[in-house]
């Protein structure tokens, strides 16, 4: 699955946030139902303008039985402009200004221009405060203490309107901060993509000309058909 990708709603400008309040308070006393949880993490979300984070995904490809994995830096800002930088193994970039994508491989000194409408990412879409939980997917909770830890919740979520590739996703919330700690999608093949996101910042400041690119002399330019063109 294309990370990008993560396009990942109005701020929730109340003096305390859901994040700062355990969620068995938000919820009531007990143990909080399904519906709560994917509620409050839903509202988590739609209150979070902008995102910061350390990732790490790991990639199993079923086919030939092995597991790729890379670690990177993301940045998320609404609506829909997302930076993806891939560290290890191998440098990537993934530039979404909402509009248009670019991805950057130095290592074949090419750069892929597409239109970043159209990009369809369960991941982006949640991150981003596009997804929602009860409208677009059916829920379990996950009981199993050999997937979840003792300081989160886990969701299955499998899309009520049948998805081209990916057939569930496992989402994995931190139980006070209610942000994502890691999430899996599972696709038609058999294959799994894991992202793991650590050092979550949340509305901070954001540098100018983070969701641009303009490519260096000498690096080839392939250009979807579909891609936004200049005075288009």
């Amino acid at each position: 699955m294309l990370l990008g990708l993560l396009a990942l709603a109005p701020v929730l400008l109340a003096p305390v946030s859901l994040a700062q309040v355990p969620l068995a308070q938000q919820a009531g006393e007990g143990t909080p139902s399904l519906q709560e949880i994917a509620d409050l993490v839903q509202a988590r979300y739609q209150g979070t303008e902008s995102l910061r984070a350390d990732f790490r995904q790991e990639a199993y490809n079923k086919a030939l039985g092995r597991t790729r994995t890379a670690v990177g830096r993301v940045v998320i800002v609404k609506p829909g402009k997302m930076r993806w930088e891939y560290a290890q193994p191998d440098k990537r970039l993934i530039i979404s200004d909402g509009t248009t994508l670019w991805l950057y491989f130095p290592a074949s000194n090419q750069v892929m221009i597409e239109a970043a409408a159209g990009q369809d990412d369960f991941v982006r879409a949640f991150l981003s405060g596009e997804g929602r939980l009860r409208q677009d997917f059916d829920l379990e909770k996950v009981e199993d203490s050999s997937q979840t830890q003792a300081d989160e919740y886990g969701l299955q979520l499998r899309p009520k309107v049948p998805h081209t590739t990916v057939t569930r996703m496992l989402l994995f919330v931190d139980r006070q901060g209610l942000l994502v700690k890691r999430v899996t999608t599972f696709d038609i093949l058999g294959n799994t993509t894991t992202l793991f996101l650590s050092n979550l910042e949340v509305n901070g400041d954001v540098e100018a000309g983070t969701f641009t690119f303009q490519p260096l002399a000498g690096v080839e330019i392939i250009t979807s058909p579909a891609a936004p063109r200049p005075g288009r």
